[in-house]
């Protein structure tokens, strides 16, 4: 009797297991099958475990751009006119740029043509620190004419320059009617050819470098020198012209210096 009670609920304790296993049997099966569970019993080739390739992530962000802080610019991009008129930027060009007719806009260049002697034109407001680049040609270099931008200029008698002359890029100023030539480097300019001349102001610090438009601007300033005569005025470009004599400006772009030479 206690033999017979015993198997029968063997019997009724095994038919209880398969009638569970059968209840779970789908979902241990989805389970086993899923893939991270595929991954993670999975061995690669020579038993080597599979490496799952993450997607890179891309970034949202961008690198920030340094911001210019812009004084003046002139791009020329306007319908030929007497005077250079009001820049690209909304200032208006002074000095002689707008009271003597050799001053005049032409095929998008500002062009100062047939005067003789010594002519200005300044744009933008009174600054102390400035990074002015030009861009212009002069049609015939003789050694007695040039062309370049001034740098805290207060007026026809008191600026710093740096030009070219076709042999040289000069570094000078004029204090109370007095010129002096600061600092002089070869440098061989082609007539007719466009060159780019970056000049800076900071502080004491005056610097300056030239090269043919569209080349390469050199990394390294080309002439510098330190002089306290002025320290604050506006930025322009002045040449020294002689009858036959032809000056092309095709940008002008002044923007506030900063941090260290």
């Amino acid at each position: 009797m206690t033999r017979r009670v015993i198997a029968i609920t063997l019997l009724l304790v095994l038919m209880l297991l398969g009638l569970t296993a059968g209840v779970f049997a789908n979902t241990i099966q989805r389970s086993l099958t899923l893939p991270d569970m595929q991954r993670m019993f999975h061995d690669g080739p020579a038993g080597t475990p599979t490496v799952v390739a993450q997607k890179p992530v891309t970034p949202t962000g961008k690198p920030a751009t340094p911001k210019i802080n812009l004084l003046a610019q002139d791009t020329f991009q306007r319908q030929n006119q007497r005077f250079w008129g009001q820049a690209s930027d909304g200032h208006t060009w002074t000095a002689d740029a707008n009271t003597l007719a050799i001053f005049s806009v032409q095929n998008t260049a500002g062009s100062i043509t047939d005067g003789n002697g010594t002519f200005n034109a300044v744009l933008g407001p009174v600054s102390d620190n400035v990074d002015l680049l030009i861009n212009g040609s002069l049609n015939k270099f003789t050694g007695q004419n040039n062309f370049g931008s001034v740098l805290r200029w207060h007026n026809a008698n008191n600026w710093y320059k740096a030009y070219i002359d076709g042999n040289h890029l000069i570094i000078m100023r004029r204090v109370a009617g007095v010129n002096q030539q600061l600092v002089s480097v070869p440098f061989a300019a082609l007539s007719g050819a466009s060159y780019a001349l970056r000049f800076r102001a900071l502080g004491n610090q005056l610097m300056a470098r030239t090269w043919q438009t569209n080349a390469p601007e050199p990394a390294t300033w080309q002439a510098t020198i330190k002089d306290a005569s002025l320290n604050k005025g506006q930025a322009g470009v002045r040449v020294l012209i002689q009858p036959g004599t032809l000056v092309k400006i095709t940008s002008f772009t002044a923007s506030a210096a900063t941090g260290t030479v």
